[in-house]
């Protein structure tokens, strides 16, 4: 017998969130654009140029407004940044109607405030370096020519440039270090997506071997008991009619309780029942179909906002859920089961209660060899819980019943990594 497995999709690479410095760009654009049109309106109201003058300026001012313009695009900033010779040239056209209006009127300095930022962004280092050095001597030495003398504003200028220079450097290395981060954030949501595929794979690993044992331990061994029966029967047949009978009987009994477990592994195989309902749905249709099939009352109850769980959880409590419903018709001799899923904040619990025969639960819980010898069984059930990080806990006397519960943390589907193993609780 073979399980199906759908493999998982591919979980999509995580996006990059926007860069900080990327967000404040729009800000040194506007700085630019401001500085821009406040210099051009008072430069226009200036008396000192004729009316050629103005019109030049007017057209540079333009000019250089269109070209800035370039740089907006995020697209087009990564290109110059990659392609060394494109933004040098688009650097020195930008510089070259600059030096022209400032060669005009030396207001059109303030625009240094929106030309250094933009180098920063299109060049890498030590080419923005270079660059803010280039263009600090073109306005250091139209700052001497204007004045015939070196003054403290051109000392300021200079020593502003090394501050600035520096603190790009720092800027810099944060954003590399910013980078590094990301870089390092995406590589660990990549490996608990593969985590998450080799639990899967582990888990229907696990899966197929224990339902190996659940068809060794009753499917084979009910055959084998229908042939011998059958067998005896056989050669019974001319002597004793009763015995024969007698064998007849236990054939077709052990045949139907086969059946049953057939029924129940075709159940649990079937990886549509939990994808196309949710968990207190198919529960509720286990509750019904099982007491259909065993003439027993059984009923499902639901309390809390139901949600959705990680799938092995799930499967857990639909697995609990099949085991204690065939105990309790196989051994209990129960005439009213009651299944009762609780969704809490933290945890979701699977309550089980029959009004059948009871047992000794701690004998159970601390002599292995007294437990049904099913597949699942109450060990495995409880070796699975604490795997998830959760409980069993059984609660039944001699006479009055039995009371199973399997509490388990209520992960939801977006949680990769399974939670440390918590405590198993005994009665």
């Amino acid at each position: 017998m073979s399980i199906s497995h759908k493999q998982p999709a591919t979980i999509p690479a995580v996006l990059a969130p926007q860069q900080a410095w990327h967000r404040w760009m729009p800000v040194w654009y506007g700085v630019f654009y401001v500085v821009l049109l406040f210099t051009t309106l008072f430069s226009q109201r200036k008396e000192a140029h004729a009316s050629g003058p103005l019109v030049v300026l007017l057209g540079l001012s333009a000019l250089l407004g269109i070209w800035y313009g370039f740089c907006i695009p995020t697209s087009f900033s990564q290109y110059m940044r990659s392609h060394a010779l494109v933004s040098t040239g688009y650097l020195l056209i930008g510089w070259g109607i600059w030096f022209g209006l400032i060669l005009l009127d030396p207001t059109y300095m303030f625009l240094l405030f929106g030309l250094y930022p933009q180098i920063f962004v299109l060049r890498p280092v030590p080419w923005n370096i270079i660059d803010a050095i280039i263009l600090t001597i073109l306005t250091l030495w139209r700052r001497v020519t204007s004045l015939e003398s070196v003054n403290s504003d051109t000392l300021f200028i200079i020593a502003a440039t090394i501050a600035g220079i520096l603190f790009a450097l720092f800027i810099d290395a944060i954003i590399r270090q910013s980078r590094e981060r990301q870089r390092l954030i995406s590589e660990l949501e990549q490996a608990r997506q593969e985590l998450a595929i080799a639990e899967r794979q582990a888990g229907v690993t696990e899966e197929r071997q224990r339902l190996a044992h659940e068809i060794h331990d009753t499917l084979i061994q009910g055959f084998t008991s229908v042939v011998m029966h059958l067998e005896a029967a056989d050669g019974a047949l001319s002597e004793d009619v009763t015995l024969v009978q007698r064998h007849l009987d236990q054939a077709r009994r052990t045949a139907r309780e086969n059946l049953a477990e057939a029924r129940s592994l075709l159940w649990a195989l079937q990886p549509e029942a939990l994808d196309h309902a949710s968990l207190p749905e198919v529960l509720t249709n286990l509750a019904r179909s099982w007491s259909e099939e065993n003439g027993v009352r059984a009923s499902a109850t639901i309390t809390g906002p139901a949600r959705s769980l990680r799938p092995e959880i799930e499967v857990t409590l639909l697995r609990a859920a099949q085991e204690t419903l065939a105990n309790a018709g196989k051994y209990a001799y129960a005439t009213q089961v009651t299944l009762t899923l609780s969704y809490m904040e933290d945890e979701v619990v699977l309550d089980v209660q029959d009004n059948g025969l009871g047992f000794d639960a701690a004998q159970l819980l601390t002599s292995p060899t007294r437990q049904v010898s099913s597949g699942f069984g109450l060990k495995g059930l409880r070796e699975r819980a604490v795997q998830l990080g959760g409980t069993l806990s059984m609660e039944s006397t001699p006479g009055e019943g039995t009371t199973i519960a399997v509490a388990l943390p209520a992960l939801g589907k977006e949680s990769y990594l399974c939670p440390e193993p918590a405590q198993e609780a005994r009665p």
